[in-house]
């Protein structure tokens, strides 16, 4: 009986590997390498597009898992925290871009010059953060990154749920060494005259 109970508590609490640090810095350049993704997308084919933070999420994951980050609850604290940083650094960084743009096309001729007329680049940038339809445009695009990303990082969740389930399931003992030796004799026996019959 010893026997069958350390088997069920060899199962009931899995290991602890792996660092969170590591982990978490795998996730949060995961994410930023999604972000860049979404930049270079959305300033090279001036495309915005949410779906890239299916990108953000997938990498984000497969960053912490390549750095061997501590797997449980942590990684997921860790993922949630580096898609959150990464889809704002990709949609911070795509209008960023674009009002930069924008600012070159209005003054860049007039730079050189000591115009009265040219605004700093930050006061641009104050001027048309300020208008409020920029800002709900910001803050959509932000909310579908948001979900696109926790959609990517979704099958790495269901997966540690699955894991989990797994890892708690006691799994009975059947080797030899449980069966008692009179019984296995007996059977060895009866099953050999029941060949020789």
């Amino acid at each position: 009986m010893d026997m069958q109970t350390s088997n069920y508590d060899y199962y009931a609490e899995p290991e602890k590997k792996g660092s969170v640090v590591t982990g978490f810095i795998g996730a949060i350049l995961g994410a930023l390498i999604g972000a860049a993704v979404w930049t270079a997308v959305a300033v090279l084919l001036d495309l915005i597009t949410a779906l890239i933070g299916l990108l953000i999420g997938f990498l984000a994951a497969k960053g912490y898992d390549l750095l061997k980050g501590r797997q449980g609850k942590i990684k997921v604290v860790c993922v949630v925290l580096a898609v959150i940083i990464g889809v704002v650094v990709g949609v911070g960084g795509t209008y960023a871009w674009d009002i930069h743009s924008i600012y070159m096309d209005t003054y860049g001729s007039l730079l050189g010059s000591n115009s009265i007329f040219v605004r700093s680049e930050a006061e641009f940038f104050r001027n048309i953060l300020a208008d409020s339809e920029v800002l709900g445009e910001i803050l959509k695009n932000l909310a579908l990154g948001l979900v696109f990303a926790f959609l990517g990082c979704f099958s790495f969740l269901r997966d540690m749920g699955a894991d989990k389930k797994a890892a708690a399931a006691p799994m009975a003992d059947v080797s030899a060494a449980s069966v008692p030796a009179t019984d296995a004799s007996e059977d060895a026996s009866a099953s050999t005259d029941d060949a020789a019959n």
